[in-house]
């Protein structure tokens, strides 16, 4: 389990995010976390059986979800550090069949019938939600949901970064700082992990 360093008034914009966007499912960094995991270990698994390996008797790793992990941040932000395997989003995109080409092309799997598991996030959560909110809106309108479960990070990248979990920077090595977003904002982040240019 990771350490945690939780700054005060997280929890309280948690739950400000969650009454303005009550309509986006939430999951939690842990949740996210072991999906991660789980996902790697499955990948592993197949690279293993394909090399030749004896796949009856390596232990199968839980079931993995179909993920699709979404960046809703500017440039300069994702540069200093993202979670590994998120692909970014603008947070102002409005074109929702280019979002759905980009979650189909992150979330290809060999199981085409299994849902998608679209995890957003951003600093605390807001613009996560906005779009995810867009997605599901456009989603309702074309008459249903694409195989799409989709999701804000609770806390989003602020949360995972006082936790102590696994970043990496753009040229992909592993990072403890993550963008402040803001000098209002920064506050939701252990001061030792502010940085705001790579």
């Amino acid at each position: 389990m990771a350490s945690s360093s939780v700054p005060r008034g997280m929890g309280m914009i948690i739950n400000v995010v969650k009454k303005q966007f009550p309509k986006v499912k939430n999951i939690d960094t842990e949740t996210l976390n072991q999906w991660l995991k789980n996902t790697i270990a499955s990948t592993s698994s197949k690279m293993a059986a394909t090399a030749g390996g004896d796949s009856k008797s390596e232990q199968q790793p839980p079931q993995s979800p179909k993920l699709a992990l979404l960046d809703v941040r500017p440039e300069k932000e994702y540069q200093i550090s993202f979670i590994p395997s998120a692909r970014r989003v603008d947070p102002e995109e409005q074109d929702m069949k280019k979002l759905l080409q980009l979650i189909n092309e992150v979330a290809q799997s060999s199981e085409p019938d299994k849902r998608v598991q679209v995890v957003m996030y951003c600093s605390v959560g807001y613009r996560a939600s906005i779009l995810a909110t867009r997605l599901e809106e456009f989603l309702e309108k074309e008459g249903g949901d694409a195989g799409l479960d989709i999701y804000n990070l609770e806390g989003s990248i602020f949360k995972w970064a006082n936790e102590n979990r696994t970043m990496i920077d753009k040229t992909g090595q592993e990072t403890q700082y993550v963008h402040p977003y803001s000098r209002v904002w920064c506050y939701l982040v252990d001061s030792q992990r502010r940085k705001y240019k790579l």
